[in-house]
């Protein structure tokens, strides 16, 4: 009786589940041990995705070391199928909280978005779930699940970036230097992550066309399976690093955790922040934390009296000089 197994694919996943395992490891460290200050739910979302991950890496070892005909296949499939469609439905849920800015330009989601959320982990469950009873016959309506999700990623985190860069020409102009680095980090952050999910998407998508395509019309199909998947696996799993490590726990300086784009990527106008010098022989307050107002050096204007105040606060008296609040 001929063994149909895949001793490749089996070291393989030995490797990966290494890979995977070492991931998850430094993870939950770096998260609840060395950065625990710094941690965000968004970390604790990311910590499911290694796990599952991990799980299904270590149970395809196994899965493809056991022959097909022996009564053992069927466990060890049933655990991969299991922590397969888990995986997946973690992945997309996070990609999506990242694409909405959770974690990066807030930490909170209002109700409507957390419909949104529990809809798409619903549907990547049912989706990947169902490919999983029938792959052939429903490969076509994965596809199309996968492009809504890169489409819904696309929008929400081009929405950000868009807010993000409106809110950096704001602080500029209303010269706030202290929050221009942290917000041009975070620009920069989620257009890396968009680039890479490009790549991502693009390369979930060909790799389950084409392990649909060998299974069907090549035969023998045992060869061709095995560079698609390898192909396919290193692929998402460099992707996912990358995505891993961009978001992982750190101190991003003191401003990075305040809240610079609202709900729905919106944005408030912004109070500017100036500088002025105090003329020589004025007295200063006794406590440099207390309101002063400022009259700026202009023509009264009848209309609008109020118009050439402003509040300010000293911050540097050894000099004599204080922000400005408009």
């Amino acid at each position: 009786m001929t063994c149909s197994n895949s001793l490749v694919l089996g070291y393989f996943y030995i490797f990966a589940s290494i890979a995977w395992g070492s991931c998850f490891i430094w993870w939950i460290i770096n998260t609840w041990k060395i950065n625990w200050r710094f941690t965000k739910p968004l970390q604790k979302v990311i910590v499911l995705v290694l796990c599952f991950k991990t799980f299904n890496d270590i149970f395809l070892s196994p899965r493809y070391f056991t022959c097909q005909e022996s009564a053992a296949y069927d466990y060890w499939d049933l655990a991969w199928s299991s922590t397969y469609t888990l995986y997946n439905t973690f992945i997309f849920t996070s990609l999506i909280l990242i694409s909405k800015g959770f974690g990066i330009t807030r930490d909170m989601l209002e109700r409507s978005e957390v419909t949104v959320i529990a809809m798409t982990m619903g549907a990547v469950y049912l989706g990947f779930s169902a490919f999983m009873i029938n792959p052939q016959q429903l490969i076509i309506l994965l596809d199309i699940m996968l492009s809504i999700l890169f489409y819904l990623t696309w929008k929400y985190c081009s929405a950000n970036i868009k807010a993000l860069q409106t809110r950096l020409n704001s602080l500029r102009d209303s010269n706030i230097t202290q929050m221009i680095p942290p917000t041009s980090e975070k620009v920069s952050m989620l257009k890396f992550f968009l680039k890479v999910c490009y790549f991502f998407y693009f390369q979930k998508i060909l790799t389950i066309t084409f392990l649909m395509i060998v299974a069907s019309f090549l035969d023998p199909p045992e060869i061709y399976w095995d560079i698609v998947v390898i192909f396919g696996e290193v692929c998402e799993t460099i992707s996912l690093f990358i995505i891993i490590y961009l978001f992982r726990s750190k101190d991003r300086g003191l401003y990075f955790n305040i809240s610079v784009v609202g709900s729905q990527a919106q944005t408030q106008p912004l109070a500017p922040y100036l500088q002025a010098k105090i003329p020589d022989g004025l007295e200063l307050p006794e406590r440099s934390d207390e309101t002063v107002v400022v009259l700026c050096p202009q023509e009264f204007d009848r209309e609008h009296p109020y118009k050439r105040l402003m509040l300010g606060t000293i911050s540097k008296p050894v000099v004599q000089t204080f922000d400005i609040a408009r």
